[in-house]
Order: C-alpha cells, then structure tokens, then sequence
C-alpha cells in the first residue's frame, strides 16, 4: 500500500524538491518554479506536490498536481489537474503502475474537484475507471532524440525546412533579457495568433501584463531562455524554452509576418537543437497537436507537418478526465457543516 502526501508550495523546499524531481528523471512540469508561476500567474491556481511513499516511508516516486477554478465560482467547475508528463515520477515502471490508482483514490478524497485530468500518459490502452466516468483526448508529443548528431537530426529534416534555410540566411540567434524577451512576446502574440485561428486552431494570444512578475521570477531559476530571430537588428520571431536536466521543452514562440516569410519557426527551432544540446539536453519536446492533426483535413495538419519535420519520434500520449464522483458528496458535506454550525 502507498502512501500519498500532499504539500503545499509554501511547504516546500524549493532546491531539495527540484533535486529529488531531477534525480527521479522528472521535467520542468514538476519543478517548483513551474508550479510557483502556475499559482502566480493565474490566481485560479493552486499548486501541490505530491509525495509518493511505500510502507517503510521511502519516496518511491514524486507528482504535481493543482487545482483550478473557473472564472465563476460557483457556476465554473473546480477542476483538478495531476501533473504527469508521461507517467508520474516514479523508480520503475511497475510501480508507477500501482501508484495511478492511489494517487487518483486520494486525491478524491483531499479535494472538492467535480473532474481530475491525468495528463499525456504514454500508453493509450491505459484505463483507470469505468468508461462512463472518463473522457479521453488523445495527443501526440513530438521529441527530438538530441544524443544523435546534429548532421544526423538535420538529414532528417524535410524538404520544406531545407527550402527554407535559403531564406534564414540573414537571421541572427540572439539571447534577449528577460524584460526584453517578455515584451517581445506581448508584441507578436497577436498576430501569430491571428495566423493560427485562420487556419482553425487555438487561440494562442494568452499572455498579459499582469504575467511580467511570475514570469520574471520563474526566469530566476535559470530554467527558462528567451532565443530570438532578429533581421538587421529588429526582433522577427521569438520562442520560450526550459531546460530542466536533460529534457528541453518548446513552450511558446511567436512570429511577425517578417519574420515567417524569413522562416523563423524553421531558424529558431534548428537554433533551440543546438542551444540545448549544447547545454547538457538529450531530449527536445517540441510540443503537441492533437491526435486528430494526423488526418489532412484537420485544421492543425499543417502543424502536425511541421512539428514532424524535425525528424522527431511521435510520442502518441492520452489525456483522461475523470468525473469525480465523490465532489457531491464533499458538496453535501461541507453544506451540511455550514448549517449545523448556523444552528
């Protein structure tokens, strides 16, 4: 039987936590930088870690996992969220096995949430309740191997990246500080989102000012970097990666119209593969689309294209949203106490 101890980020220990998060193979995903900037950026947000211990008090393995409530309490449900990029954290797989029900059957019982999504698990099959309490999305993660030679990644490239480095000549990969990276970001978001919603995918316009503070003290961890494309000095692409022991991750990029006739989503990635292996990465996540994206007639195939490109291994993932059917119970319960305690 394991045991599930739940903290708080104020509870926490930030250096002895990202150590054990490291040591067990973990991503920024699980860092207490990322789930500090979670909590400050938005204040829905709350954060907790997740100890995993069998009989003997011994960390078998580590998880984040936060609550987050819609814009209108009461009307919004309050959602629950288990941080697992891949699998939990955890010494071998086996145990990662046992320890989903666990985590699942405590977190129930720990929080008022009317729904917990588990996210990207490696394998599809994997099924941790009855079907009519659980909608499935299914994703796919595109990681780069970059323990090969970069000569070899490159090969791999398809011909509209090798079309597209005649056009990236007169770019320069420039490392911007944080404030000017920051405002970079607020600039081009817009259009970038533009370009994306024609094309029938997401908004992706969501930073604010207000991110300026929790950005800027997650950028003190010294996990995440701003890479720019600049022509002639004018900022033309910018993207936010981290780096977090051996695995870099591709968080946002952004692009002016200048920019994406230069080809800088094809510069500035290539600039990301050597940035991070040059920093000890072995492995380069550079983001997802939905399963769907595969089919030719799906919005986001272009992407699906481009992403695939980069002589990636497609990791196929399954995100699970498990209906909670103990929240009305905890409802029942709380405003149970709430009249006993007005009588």
């Amino acid at each position: 039987m394991l045991i599930i101890k739940r903290h708080t980020v104020s509870e926490t220990d930030p250096q002895i936590w990202d150590q054990l998060v490291q040591d067990l193979g973990g991503s920024v995903f699980h860092s207490f930088a990322w789930n500090r900037l979670s909590e400050r950026s938005r204040n829905n947000v709350r954060s907790y870690f997740l100890s995993i211990l069998d009989q003997e008090g011994n960390i078998v393995g580590l998880t984040a996992a936060q609550l987050v409530q819609g814009n209108k309490p009461f009307i919004d449900p309050l959602r629950a969220r288990i941080e697992t990029d891949t699998w939990p954290l955890s010494t071998n797989s086996q145990t990662t096995l046992e320890m989903v029900p666990n985590i699942l059957e405590s977190f129930r019982n720990q929080v008022v949430a009317s729904q917990i999504s588990i996210g990207s698990f490696a394998q599809s099959n994997f099924d941790s309740s009855p079907k009519k309490t659980t909608i499935r999305k299914e994703r796919i993660e595109f990681v780069i191997n970059l323990n090969k030679d970069l000569s070899e990644i490159n090969s791999k490239f398809s011909e509209r990246r090798k079309r597209g480095l005649k056009k990236t000549k007169a770019l320069v990969m420039t490392q911007p500080t944080f404030e000017k990276g920051f405002t970079t970001c607020l600039e081009l978001q817009g259009r970038s989102a533009e370009r994306i919603i024609q094309r029938g995918g997401p908004n992706t316009a969501t930073l604010v000012e207000e991110d300026r503070l929790p950005f800027s003290e997650f950028f003190k961890s010294s996990y995440p970097h701003f890479l720019a494309a600049t022509d002639e000095d004018k900022v033309v692409g910018i993207v936010l990666i981290s780096i977090f022991g051996e695995k870099c991750y591709y968080h946002r990029a952004y692009h002016s119209d200048e920019g994406f006739k230069l080809n800088s989503p094809v510069f500035l990635i290539s600039k990301c593969i050597e940035f991070a292996k040059q920093r000890g990465a072995t492995t380069f996540n550079i983001g997802g689309v939905a399963a769907s994206a595969e089919n030719e007639a799906d919005p986001e195939h272009g992407l699906f294209q481009f992403k695939n490109s980069f002589g990636a291994k497609q990791q196929k993932c399954t995100n699970l949203i498990l209906k909670n059917d103990k929240f009305f119970q905890h409802c029942l319960g709380y405003f149970s106490n709430l009249i006993t305690r007005g009588s």
